[in-house]
C-alpha cells in the first residue's frame, strides 16, 4: 500500500509552537526554544549521547556508552561495536529516526573521538547530521 513522503513534519507546520528546548542553556532569556523538528531532535540525539548510561537517576538505561572506547586499541571491530552501539541505541530511543551513516574518526594522542552520525526522520525528507565530540 502507498503511502505519502511528507517534506516536513506536521509539528512543524505551526511556526509558532516550540517542539523543543535548545541545550546547554546560554542565551539571556531562560530557555531558547526549538521551532522545528529536525534541530529538536539533534538537540535531544546530542543530549542522549552525552549522557553516560547510570548517570541519570530513575532512569538509569537512558544514555550511552560510548566513552568507554575512548580507552581501548582502536581497531575495525572496535569502529564496528561503535556503529553498532549507535544504531542500537537510535532505534530503541528514537523509533522516528534513521540512521543513514555513522562516520567515525580517532584521536588516540588525545583520547578522543569524533563521530558524524547523519540521520533522518523516518517518512519525511527531512534529514541531518550530528557531530560528536567524544573525549576525557
Amino acid at each position: 500500500m502507498p503511502y505519502r513522503v511528507l517534506r516536513q513534519d506536521p509539528r512543524d507546520l505551526d511556526k509558532r509552537k516550540a517542539i523543543g528546548v535548545v541545550m546547554p542553556f546560554s542565551s539571556d532569556s531562560v530557555f531558547t526554544p526549538t521551532y522545528n523538528t529536525l534541530e529538536a531532535y539533534k538537540v535531544n540525539l546530542y543530549n542522549f549521547f552525552m549522557t553516560e548510561r547510570e548517570e541519570r537517576y530513575l532512569n538509569p538505561e537512558l544514555g550511552s556508552n560510548l566513552i568507554q572506547y575512548l580507552f581501548t586499541h582502536f581497531s575495525e571491530d572496535t569502529r564496528r561495536n561503535i556503529q553498532e552501539t549507535i544504531t542500537f541505541e537510535v532505534e530503541r530511543f528514537f523509533p522516528r529516526l534513521e540512521i543513514l551513516k555513522i562516520e567515525i574518526e580517532d584521536y588516540p594522542d588525545e583520547n578522543a573521538l569524533q563521530v558524524d552520525i547523519r540521520f533522518r526522520v523516518k517518512g519525511t525528507e527531512l534529514e541531518d547530521n550530528l557531530v560528536l565530540d567524544i573525549d576525557r
